[in-house]
């Protein structure tokens, strides 16, 4: 399979996993809705210009586009958790407008949790998704970068291995705890949901319903 085919047949994949229309793509890229509708007829070829915009766009690196068999690779091999996974992770910095999207998979009484810190401080627990949306929100240069390594599921867990790649400045990201200079930093971070269903509930046809996500800083790297 050459590049132009890879990217044919992996757009969609990623449009279902992310619960994204060629619409939202288009805006998050700013490659037409008509320029993307070519590439996936194989109509054209994507230049290297365009895949990176693509790309920046979904929120994974350019390599993912290209991926052969990216339809079948699964992060915890549980497919609603893989959804949710990938909906979140590309959304976070939309604002508060993409609740409508993402609010599905949060439990009313969800909070962050900020991992590093002590039991009994008062900020250990942090924002409820509204807040971490309002906060997390570009207005103006790109979003982070999130590069989804790994997830595993237990029980009524799931963990996810991440690294947080920024080059702007923040207002006051919440959610990643980011001081962003003019360099690119890149955060590794071990995301961890706790949720209202288990593993096995999800399966078995409950919904992903998280509780609390709880972040664990393990490392930073400024180029």
């Amino acid at each position: 399979m050459d590049v132009s085919q890879a990217v044919q047949k992996n757009i969609p994949i990623l449009l279902a996993r992310m619960s994204m229309s060629q619409a939202t793509l288009a805006t998050k890229s700013t490659v037409s809705k008509a320029s993307i509708q070519r590439i996936t007829r194989g109509e054209v070829s994507p230049t290297l210009h365009t895949l990176q915009q693509l790309a920046s766009g979904f929120g994974v690196p350019p390599a993912t586009l290209i991926e052969a068999g990216l339809d079948r690779k699964s992060l915890t091999g549980v497919k609603k958790i893989d959804t949710a996974i990938s909906a979140i992770y590309s959304n976070l910095y939309e604002g508060p407008d993409i609740l409508k999207t993402i609010g599905k998979y949060f439990a009313e009484e969800y909070r962050l949790v900020y991992g590093d810190q002590l039991l009994t401080s008062p900020t250990r627990t942090g924002p409820t998704i509204i807040e971490e949306l309002r906060s997390n929100k570009y207005v103006d240069g790109y979003p982070p970068m999130i590069t989804i390594k790994a997830a595993w599921i237990s029980d009524s867990q799931v963990m996810v291995y991440l690294d947080i790649t920024d080059t702007h400045n923040t207002a006051d990201p919440v959610a990643v705890g980011l001081n962003a200079t003019a360099h690119a930093r890149t955060t590794t971070i071990i995301d961890s949901w706790s949720m209202v269903h288990s593993v096995r509930e999800i399966v078995d046809g409950k919904p992903v319903k998280i509780v609390t996500r709880t972040l664990k800083y393990l490392d930073t790297i400024t180029s």
